[in-house]
């Protein structure tokens, strides 16, 4: 099977760094930004994770000698409706609760939807609303 372009994808950083991730249809995709390929699935968050069949690497990972400053996290994910939902229906994107609502994406049914709480990336809250509200803006504790 030939390796083919089925779209593209980006990621923003609070401080303008763009990460493109162009999508294959053989259910990889590469990040040319990071110089890094055959990526199996990415977790949305303002520090994705990426793995692949030998990859697990965190974005701006602190102990990460190549890191970028901890504040340079993603503001913003640009994924057109018709990859994401393709993207989501093979396992190759995924995202809690929390990040639908950060980020704004139409589905929200993340992967904690029926576990409550699992897996969240935010310090548990009966109103998360106004702390998420507060990260959105780039403001972590």
């Amino acid at each position: 099977m030939e390796k083919l372009e089925i779209g593209r994808f980006y990621a923003k950083s609070f401080k303008g760094s763009i990460f493109e991730f162009i999508v294959y249809n053989d259910d990889t995709m590469d990040c040319p930004t990071l110089g890094i390929n055959s990526i199996s699935r990415i977790i949305l968050k303002p520090r994705f994770v990426l793995f692949g069949e030998e990859l697990y690497y965190i974005y701006n990972e602190l102990d990460n000698p190549n890191a970028l400053s901890k504040k340079d996290l993603i503001i913003k994910y640009e994924i057109k409706d018709d990859l994401f939902n393709y993207l989501k229906s093979i396992g190759m994107i995924k995202y809690s609760n929390d990040m639908a609502y950060l980020y704004g994406f139409k589905d929200t049914d993340g992967y904690d939807k029926n576990n409550y709480g699992v897996g969240s990336p935010f310090k548990w809250a009966k109103k998360k609303g106004p702390i998420l509200m507060k990260q959105k803006r780039g403001e972590f504790n």
